[in-house]
């Protein structure tokens, strides 16, 4: 017990891990949210569109696209709370990903030494209980077999020779 377990360093990031964070950030908040401002304004426009054509064409368009409009946005209005509620989530997790807080720190710290004593601890046991299961188990296949040791395996082969 005397050996010490050095937790790793949190607060350091890897560079690479910063970019990668930085592209999915980009594409799953920013990309999102530039595509359906862009799909919003382009429902304008074309609303517009279709009240300036609509002093010849049917109204009936004009309805069905208001409809759909109408029915649209409270759909939208719940998907941007989402989406704000997304965006705090990820720029947290951005914060905890430069570096823990004091007290996190060190429960962490514990937790990865506690980790390590366990692992030292059962590692030996658990190579016995392995190896136990496995005798345990060529016991049963042996006596499915009808044998009950490897000599009688010997036995049969010198039979049949």
């Amino acid at each position: 017990m005397s050996e010490s377990h050095e937790s790793p360093n949190v607060s350091s990031v890897n560079p690479a891990t910063k970019r990668t964070h930085a592209r999915e950030r980009y594409q799953q908040i920013r990309a999102p949210v530039l595509i359906a401002a862009l799909l919003m304004i382009l429902a304008v426009l074309a609303m517009f569109a279709l009240f300036t054509a609509a002093r010849t064409a049917q109204f009936s368009i004009v309805a069905d696209t208001l409809l759909c409009v109408f029915t649209l946005v409270p759909c939208l209005v719940g998907v941007v709370i989402i989406l704000l509620i997304n965006t705090g989530l990820v720029v947290g997790l951005g914060y905890l990903n430069e570096g823990l807080p004091r007290p996190f720190k060190r429960l962490q710290d514990g937790t990865a030494r506690l980790e390590a004593s366990v692992t030292s601890l059962v590692r030996k046991p658990a190579g016995l209980v392995i190896k136990l299961n496995g005798q345990i188990e060529r016991w049963a296949y042996m006596s499915r077999l009808g044998r009950t040791s490897d000599s009688t395996d010997v036995q049969h082969q010198e039979e049949k020779a």
